[in-house]
């Protein structure tokens, strides 16, 4: 015989009555319990009552911990403590630590699993002899595992919170707890033999026990379909905007049934439609028209991300993107003052190649002051420096000594403090609650002294992480009158309208997912959740229809494809009206968007150029930019506009290229000229290009400690070898020449323009003349050197640091693993092997020499004019193709990408 009284139907007027008789209602999850406190609320002020008694109203899980801590001060004997679930995974880490021999999962994921496990054990009433009738080793490696976890808490005497309504159970009997008259069950689905076995107890103890269901509103259900899950959502929240727009007093709700994976998707879809302008930077949302049932972990919110961030460095070294982080962070001392420093920090350690930085390396940058010249340095941050160092200090001071969990919070307090976590923030709401859960957190931590003697600084650093992100928090939001819940979390509320999301027969009902290490046919006799597709059958039509009954007005919806899967809806809602998704004329998420393309309200603005004050300094680039697109001249040369640099393991194309130009300078500087090329023998040959390599090499690694490796400078070792042996055969059959410079440094002025420019080599031949040599390990081509605004005016740029009538040309020397060649323009015949190049325009650009160099320095000038004068125009030389082949990264400051192909072809 059931120890409860079912099948009650009733009124929530009826419920709220019971309520004001101090009858102890008990739900099913948190959100009822505070939904009907929040009912009893409105219900007194509507009757103008000023003050009264808080109802007894709680989860059923809370009024269990409270019967317990009531059974701890008044019971005779000592009683089991009870573990939290942290403690708990820590107690199940120390038996797996215990039995290697037992490898299923990761640990982290066997944890969870067997924690949910045990719980269905307890809430099922079995015991581990009930595991023996199975000889799977799924099984028997649970039964191992759980009876080492029992020893370990019976030697601690403690158990766990599934334990609970057992241990009432023998305890209510003693009269160590207080009990009610009277209990009201609310919302539960299903009543577990554990809790059916209590519930009996209290009833043999004349305490009456009722499961009710309060009466469903009878309103309409229709049932839509939208293409996909993405737009199904948007079309809710527009509903919902829509609704709310007409009138505002209705209480709304929408329930996402996958909104834990969600959970991004849906918050950004909330803001976008319902708070736009939470969107722009530095903005965040107020909630104040929507609230949402799921909590994120707590390590996700930024200032505890940062608070785990400054202590991981303290231990070990963090990755590029942790850093990052960190400098990022306004939680850090002087965060918001040091925005722009820190800034320039993150470009500085992008730049050193490096993936990961410890704290006595990142010390080192964030307090380099000035350079080689004694100029300041822009990734300077004193207030950050300080604070490392004094980490770093405190490092050194406090060790890394196994200690328990309590003094690794004073530990970690200290590192916090001195690190100056939250020092000098204004904490709004949902910020001041955020800190103080983590505050919270760490006494929490200090409770696994019950588990651990002693943890390693590692051990209690991850204990710690996973704690946190093991902890849903939610921070507390003023009432909203559109809630966006989870299926379960809807269980047992009232709305005027709801939206149902993800009625797909998939998952309505759930396919059967019984527990992997409870014998199935003992799952199936028990009839344990999970374990029989009839029981999901009867529990979805069970849930749809209180969904059903939960608003005046229900919207079921679903999709009818997702990515390329097709979708179809679920048969349990044949009954309702299928109606098309087209009659609500809804604008969707972009509504606001479109709306604001199609009814523009275009600025007219007269660009007259902002002339320079003074001088700019800058080098080809310079030049380069304000030919392919003036704009880009203007953002980065004037403006100093920079996109960050990339980051990817080992050297980039840039930093080869500075190798192979130090090596041939290294090589130069000691061969001198054809002649002493040709005087060595292949030996002497490759001795010498292996010494230039190796210093080369050495001098890199001088300043880039670590990036390479062993493994890397070998390979980066034979391929400067290869490149330069192959090199030097097209030095050997060129006409006589001797080096007379490498890498030189070139200085002028021209307009407003102060230019420094470094030529890689100039080369003089038995005449007198020069001829200027550009190093280039990428594509490159002479053809772009031509035209009123040529896409790469570098080496036009250098002839003119020579005397004219002393150059006799200008070329790149191509070393590439596939080609090894002369590109560009010379004087005459026979100069340089393969030039002239077959092409005609650089034919006749010999043939007109003395012309070519004239021309080149009346193109250099206009364009320094047009950089001085001002001229910023959003012109790419070739459109879009420009863009592309020069890899600008500022298209999204100057919105180029937005204009269609005909404004650009206009």
């Amino acid at each position: 015989m059931s120890a409860v009284r079912e099948g009650l139907t009733m009124e929530r007027n009826e419920l709220l009555d019971l309520m004001e008789e101090k009858v102890l209602v008990l739900t099913a999850n948190v959100r009822l319990s505070r939904f009907l406190l929040g009912e009893y609320e409105n219900r007194m002020l509507a009757a103008g009552v000023a003050a009264w008694s808080t109802p007894l109203v709680l989860p059923w899980q809370s009024w269990l911990q409270q019967c317990w801590e009531e059974v701890l001060l008044n019971s005779p004997e000592k009683a089991p403590a009870i573990l939290r679930d942290y403690q708990a995974q820590l107690l199940w880490k120390q038996v797996l630590a215990e039995h290697p021999q037992v490898g299923l999962l990761s640990e982290n994921a066997l944890v969870r699993q067997l924690q949910s496990s045990w719980r269905l054990l307890r809430d099922w009433r079995l015991g581990l002899e009930d595991l023996t009738q199975d000889e799977h080793a799924e099984a028997a490696g649970f039964y191992e595992l759980a009876r080492a976890f029992e020893q370990a808490c019976e030697k601690r005497h403690c158990r766990t919170e599934a334990d609970l309504p057992a241990l009432l159970a023998e305890k209510i009997a003693s009269g160590v707890c207080s009990l009610p008259d009277e209990i009201v069950l609310l919302g539960f689905s299903v009543i577990t033999p554990a809790q059916e076995h209590l519930l009996a107890i209290l009833r043999a103890a004349s305490v009456r026990v009722s499961r009710v269901r309060l009466k469903g509103k009878r309103g309409r259900a229709s049932l839509y379909s939208f293409p996909d899950p993405q737009q199904e959502l948007a079309m809710a929240v527009s509903w919902a905007r829509e609704q709310l727009l007409k009138q505002p007093e209705l209480s709304l709700g929408i329930v996402v049934p996958d909104l834990q994976h969600r959970y991004r998707e849906v918050t950004h879809c909330l803001n976008k439609l319902l708070e736009p302008a939470s969107l722009l930077p530095g903005q965040r949302s107020a909630r104040a028209v929507w609230n949402l049932s799921l909590g994120r972990p707590l390590a996700e919110y930024a200032p505890v991300g940062a608070a785990l961030g400054l202590l991981s460095l303290g231990h070990g070294a963090l990755s590029l993107e942790e850093i990052e982080a960190l400098l990022r962070s306004p939680h850090v001392a002087a965060g918001e003052d040091e925005i722009l420093s820190r800034a320039w920090l993150i470009h500085r350690l992008r730049d050193t190649g490096q993936d990961c930085f410890s704290l006595s390396v990142l010390a080192h940058h964030a307090r380099m002051h000035a350079g080689p010249y004694g100029e300041p340095r822009p990734w300077y941050c004193a207030e950050l420096g300080m604070r490392l160092e004094a980490m770093s200090e405190l490092r050194r001071e406090t060790g890394s000594a196994p200690r328990s969990p309590s003094a690794w919070v004073d530990v970690f307090s200290r590192w916090l403090e001195t690190a100056g976590w939250m020092t000098g923030v204004r904490l709004d709401s949902a910020d001041y609650q955020v800190v103080e859960r983590w505050k919270q957190l760490l006494g929490e931590f200090r409770a696994l002294d019950d588990i651990a003697s002693s943890l390693s600084a590692a051990e209690a650093l991850r204990e710690l992480q996973g704690m946190a992100r093991d902890t849903l928090f939610q921070p507390k939001y003023p009432a909203a009158p559109l809630q966006v819940l989870g299926l379960f979390e809807a269980t047992g509320l009232t709305f005027d309208k709801l939206w149902v999301m993800g009625m797909e027969e998939s998952a309505w009902p759930a396919a059967p997912s019984p527990d992997p290490f409870i014998p199935m046919a003992l799952q199936r006799e028990r009839g344990m959740p999970g374990a029989n597709p009839d029981r999901e059958l009867e529990l979805a039509r069970e849930m749809l229809s209180g969904l059903e009954g939960a608003a005046d007005e229900v919207l079921f919806s679903h999709a009818l494809m997702d990515g390329a899967e097709e979708l179809y809806p679920t048969p349990l809602l044949d009954h309702c009206q299928r109606r098309p998704a087209q009659e609500m004329k809804l604008a969707g998420a972009d509504g606001w968007e479109r709306q604001m393309l199609r009814q523009p309200v275009t600025e007219q603005l007269r660009d007259q150029g902002l002339p320079v004050a003074g001088s700019v300094r800058g080098g080809s680039s310079l030049f380069r930019h304000q030919s392919q697109c003036p704009f880009r001249a203007f953002a980065e040369h004037r403006l100093g506009a920079r996109s960050f640099p990339g980051v990817h393991a080992g050297l980039d194309a840039a930093q080869r290229g500075s190798l192979l130009h130090r090596a041939l300078e290294v090589f130069w500087k000691q061969t001198q000229d054809q002649q002493g090329l040709l005087a060595l023998d292949d030996a002497a040959l490759r001795s010498r290009i292996q010494l230039a390599a190796s210093a080369a090499l050495a001098e890199f690694e001088g300043y880039r400690p670590g990036l390479l490796g062993a493994r890397g400078r070998d390979i980066e070792a034979r391929r400067l070898q290869a490149l330069m042996s192959a090199w030097m055969e097209k030095e050997k059959v060129r006409a006589p020449f001797h080096v007379s410079s490498t890498e030189q440094c070139f200085e002028g002025e021209t307009q407003a323009i102060e230019y420094r420019l470094y030529v890689d080599r100039i080369d003089e031949l038995e005449d007198g003349r020069q001829i200027l040599i550009d190093y280039k390990t990428g594509r490159v081509s002479s053809s772009d050197w031509f035209g009123e605004r040529p896409d790469d005016p570098q080496l036009p740029l250098y002839s003119t640091v020579l005397e004219p009538e002393r150059v006799a040309g200008v070329v790149f020397a191509r070393l590439r693993p596939d080609r090894t060649d002369f590109s560009g323009v010379v004087a005459g015949e026979r100069l340089l092997p393969g030039l002239p190049s077959g092409g005609a325009a650089l034919r006749q650009a010999m043939q007109d020499w003395p012309q070519v160099l004239l021309q080149w320095r009346e193109t250099l000038d206009e364009l320094a004019r047009e950089f001085s004068e001002g001229r910023a125009d959003v012109a790419p030389r070739k459109g879009k193709k420009t863009c592309d082949k020069s890899y600008c990264e500022l298209m999204s400051l100057c919105r180029f990408h937005s204009q269609t192909e005909e404004e650009v072809e206009a």
